[in-house]
């Protein structure tokens, strides 16, 4: 992005030197400087008219001119001081609180990354106009707090502090019976009305259903109906994994305890986990932020070599950010234990190609890692392993050089808060057709909608941002509105016209860093 372009329309707070942190800023207006300016120079006439009057210049001592020479170089000395200790005191008053943008992860990288200079022409007076950040920086506050209870939570796990057990309730007891049927009713419901105690969730093989009725645990059954059988497997996994986590010390890998509970059908009722973060996009952030603090690489990389152990010995399939996820007393609890192979699990994960733990590991630590899965695979699958990793390595490369992107784009424009709204510029636009600047403007507006509710480690990661762009979704009409079409072919074949020269603008004006349109499900996205 050239320098002529990085000037944007965004939320642009001041700079100080304490990352995330409020702090007094302690320099004056140019208003309140000249008002001082007059301050002191009527201070100096007063002492000069009082000095005057004392060696009897305007009159004997006790003569009007005397007097009125005291008197008034007196008052003008008062008048003096009194005006710049007000001006002072306001200007104090009226501080707002301001942030430091230093890096986008909270100076957790700064020992990786060199420091990107901030280009001279960006704005530095649109925070003037901008809604207040007060809101958001209490937001970020505490999530710092919670990040730092995590650090403290992962120290004590390495330190091998125990971790309370949690007993699984009796079967038995008819509240519990009358609680749970409640809440197992919910897998044929979906969705649950926000009042109700139970809660939907869960993705992959497996459905889940949890309620406030019975705290610390969770049902589970596989989607497309469980039978006696697959929930026992489900548990008899479970207990397998357990094992071989405490055969081979694999202190900070945790397996939620379980048991089959017959509702015919059966459904498995296990140990609720408390997670960091919930969901594979945020896990994965929760994951790349530990990866880059320096408070926590000793951890994660513990972390890494457990779970290369357990893939290994276990011969977990399904390894991705979500089966393994980070919790908050700094552990990783273990879901959906498939077991159709280590190098599965080592390399792509069973979804998308784009899981498994090679995927996760920075390149730097790839040496000590395939030495280690050497010493507990078979040799067949470690010959499998070695076709993988140029195509592995190739990918951790372009991880570090997106996280180098993202940490230059953030600190140019000072985006610091993962909620920080954008500032919509018609002016920035001028040379754009008519059709185009609506098309950033609309964006923009739905950009500012989902960042508000964003993540609290999303800036590790990216700002992804999505919107539909179906014919009955309110961005399309907005675009489209004024524009007659005859078939759909034409009228969206010119929409789509507009939005690759809309998103083309908006990255050229440095609003966003890369787009990706999809055509064939009618949406974009975009990290900005």
């Amino acid at each position: 992005m050239s320098s002529k372009n990085s000037s944007i329309g965004l939320h642009n707070p001041s700079v100080t030197s304490t990352p995330y942190s409020l702090k007094e800023a302690h320099t004056l207006s140019g208003q309140s400087k000249c008002a001082i300016v007059a301050c002191v120079v009527g201070g100096v006439a007063g002492v000069v008219v009082g000095a005057l009057g004392g060696i009897n210049l305007f009159g004997a001592v006790g003569s009007i001119g005397f007097i009125a020479s005291i008197v008034g170089g007196g008052a003008l000395v008062l008048i003096a001081l009194g005006g710049v200790s007000w001006i002072v005191v306001t200007n104090r008053k009226e501080q707002t609180p301001v942030i430091q943008p230093n890096t986008p992860f909270n100076n957790e990288m700064s020992n990786t990354r060199a420091s990107h200079e901030i280009p001279e022409n960006t704005p530095q007076t649109i925070a003037q106009c901008t809604p207040n950040l007060a809101p958001q920086l209490d937001k970020e506050r505490k999530y710092n707090e919670q990040r730092d209870r995590f650090r403290i939570a992962a120290r004590e796990r390495m330190e091998r502090k125990p971790v309370a057990s949690v007993e699984l309730l009796d079967c038995q007891e008819p509240e519990f019976g009358a609680n749970a049927r409640e809440a197992f009713g919910y897998f044929y419901y979906g969705e649950t009305p926000p009042e109700s105690p139970v809660r939907t969730f869960g993705g992959g093989q497996h459905a889940c259903v949890a309620t406030d009725k019975i705290p610390g645990r969770l049902f589970k059954k596989q989607r497309g109906g469980s039978s006696d059988d697959t929930m026992a497997e489900y548990v008899e996994r479970a207990d397998r994994a357990r094992k071989i986590c405490e055969a081979n010390d694999l202190y900070l890998l945790y397996v939620p305890k379980s048991k089959v509970v017959d509702f015919k059908p059966s459904v498995v009722l296990e140990e609720k986990a408390e997670l960091l973060d919930g969901g594979w996009e945020s896990q994965r952030a929760c994951y790349q932020w530990a990866v880059y603090d320096p408070q926590l690489q000793s951890y994660i990389k513990e972390i890494f070599r457990q779970l290369t152990i357990f893939i290994c010995l276990m011969g977990l399939a399904d390894a991705k950010y979500d089966n393994v996820p980070l919790t908050k007393d700094g552990r990783v609890a273990l879901f959906d234990l498939d077991e159709s192979g280590a190098v599965i699990g080592l390399t792509r994960g069973c979804a998308k190609g784009k899981d498994g733990l090679f995927n996760m590991i920075p390149l730097e630590w790839f040496d000590a890692f395939i030495e280690l899965a050497k010493q507990h695979l078979k040799a067949d699958d470690f010959n499998k392993l070695q076709e993988y990793l140029p195509k592995l390595k190739e990918k951790a490369n372009k991880r570090h050089e997106r996280v180098e992107k993202l940490s230059k784009f953030y600190n140019s424009h000072h985006i610091t808060l993962p909620t920080q709204p954008l500032i919509f510029d018609k002016k920035l636009f001028k040379g754009y057709k008519a059709e185009v600047v609506l098309f950033a403007e609309k964006a923009v507006e739905r950009f500012n909608q989902q960042i508000s509710s964003l993540p609290h480690l999303s800036m590790v990661v990216g700002r992804k941002i999505s919107i539909e762009t179906n014919v009955q979704d309110e961005f399309f009409k907005a675009i489209v509105k004024d524009r007659l079409f005859s078939s759909k072919p034409i009228w969206y074949k010119e929409f789509e016209a507009i939005e690759k020269e809309g998103l083309k603008a908006l990255q050229e004006q440095g609003y966003i860093l890369s787009s990706k349109a999809n055509h064939d499900y009618f949406f974009f996205s975009v990290i900005c």
